[in-house]
């Protein structure tokens, strides 16, 4: 480092500036790197089922309105081990109504606590908190001890794990035991560079707030950002043709595959 520095000084200075700006890059990526590998992943999957990889993507919507009891229990019945379910969570009545937007599309309105009682530990549940980036961190950070809370009462708490696009959002449910996955804002199609830098920021993201999981839909995964993503549970929304099916079940790092269709069962695939 002695015999470094007196040797970059003598550089004329743009150059000087971009050897700079490199050391300063590689520097980062270091560092980002170091706190990923750092993810205790091994002790903390959500789900690890190769055999029954593929849940229902807001109840069996086919023949159902989605998000409702009845597509939710005919999904189970269908063989499906684990549902996602949309929840919209109201701070001021401190309610999870199950929908997609800030209306229910159900009268009465449809709550989280009755999916949990309807189904206890008959299944898992992917929530897609689908308004949780827009709370404050009070709100928040209430909203997972809720969530918590009821996990505790009517299922249990490893068999829940809530969504987001917002890794910061994510965080206080991780200091409850909820399993996290965030969900991720690729650009289908990116040159090679833009991946790196897209893969280098969620990293950056999933390790600085212990994130375990990411979601992807099936355009933005590929091999290649598997073999980056060594410590990360991969979760795939939504594949609805067999080609996709058969595709992300055989990857190792896939845990779960939502889908619209009556595939659950891996045995007819």
């Amino acid at each position: 480092m002695t015999s470094f520095l007196p040797a970059l000084k003598k550089l004329p200075r743009p150059v000087r500036y971009v050897a700079i700006c490199a050391l300063a890059a590689l520097a980062g990526i270091y560092l980002i790197n170091s706190r990923y590998d750092r993810l205790e992943i091994a002790e903390h999957h959500f789900y690890d089922d190769a055999a029954q990889k593929i849940w229902a993507h807001r109840g069996y919507a086919k023949k159902h309105a989605e998000n409702t009891l009845e597509a939710f229990q005919d999904a189970v019945d269908r063989g499906a081990p684990g549902i996602e379910v949309d929840i919209f969570y109201d701070p001021a009545t401190k309610h999870f109504l199950v929908t997609d937007s800030e209306s229910s599309h159900q009268e009465p309105p449809l709550r989280l606590k009755d999916v949990f009682v309807a189904f206890g530990e008959k299944t898992h549940y992917w929530l897609n908190f689908i308004n949780l980036a827009d709370l404050g961190y009070a709100d928040s950070a209430g909203a997972a001890h809720l969530i918590a809370r009821m996990a505790t009462r009517y299922t249990k708490r490893p068999l829940v794990m809530v969504e987001s696009s917002s890794a910061s959002h994510l965080a206080p449910f991780k200091r409850f035991g909820i399993h996290t996955t965030l969900l991720t804002t690729f650009a289908p199609g990116s040159s090679w560079l833009v991946r790196q830098y897209q893969a280098l920021k969620l990293k950056y993201l999933l390790g600085t707030n212990g994130i375990t999981g990411a979601s992807f839909v099936p355009a933005q995964f590929d091999q290649d950002l598997s073999n980056q993503l060594t410590n990360t549970d991969i979760y795939i929304l939504t594949a609805n043709t067999l080609e996709e099916a058969r595709q992300f079940a055989t990857s190792p790092t896939v845990k779960i595959i939502l889908t619209d269709e009556d595939f659950y069962t891996l045995d007819d695939l």
